[in-house]
C-alpha cells in the first residue's frame, strides 16, 4: 500500500530501437575519426615545428663557430647580417609552413559530414 502513494520523479527512458543505436554508434564513430585527424594534424606541425628548430640549431652554432674564425669586426658583422638574414626568411618559410598546415586542419574540419547509408535510411524511419 505505501508504494502506491510514491510517485516517481523520472520516468524510464523509452526503449531505443536498434536504429536509433546505430545512429548513436554512427556519430561517435565520426567525432572519433575527426578525433583523430586532429591528433594526426597537430602532430604534423609538432614534427614540423622540431624539424625547424633542430635546423635554427644547427645554424646557429655554425654561425657562432664562423664568427669564431673572423678575424676583424667587419667580418664578423658580414657573418651576422648574413645569419639575421638567412634567420628571417626561414621564419618566414616556416610560418608559411605552418600556416598552411593550420589551414588544411581546418578545412578537413569543416567538411560537411556525409551519413552513411544506414543513417538516412534510420532517419527516414
Amino acid at each position: 500500500m505505501e508504494s502506491e502513494r510514491v510517485t516517481p520523479i523520472i520516468k524510464a527512458p523509452a526503449a531505443a530501437g536498434p536504429d536509433q543505436g546505430a545512429l548513436y554508434a554512427a556519430g561517435f564513430n565520426r567525432l572519433m575519426s575527426a578525433g583523430h585527424g586532429l591528433i594526426d594534424d597537430c602532430q604534423a606541425v609538432g614534427v614540423e615545428m622540431l624539424a625547424f628548430w633542430q635546423s635554427r640549431l644547427k645554424e646557429g652554432l655554425a654561425t657562432g663557430q664562423h664568427l669564431l674564425e673572423c678575424d676583424s669586426a667587419e667580418g664578423a658583422m658580414e657573418v651576422q647580417l648574413d645569419f639575421a638574414k638567412a634567420a628571417i626568411q626561414a621564419y618566414v618559410d616556416q610560418s608559411i609552413k605552418i600556416g598552411d598546415l593550420a589551414s588544411r586542419s581546418l578545412a578537413r574540419m569543416c567538411e560537411p559530414v556525409k551519413p552513411a547509408p544506414s543513417e538516412t535510411t534510420a532517419l527516414a524511419a
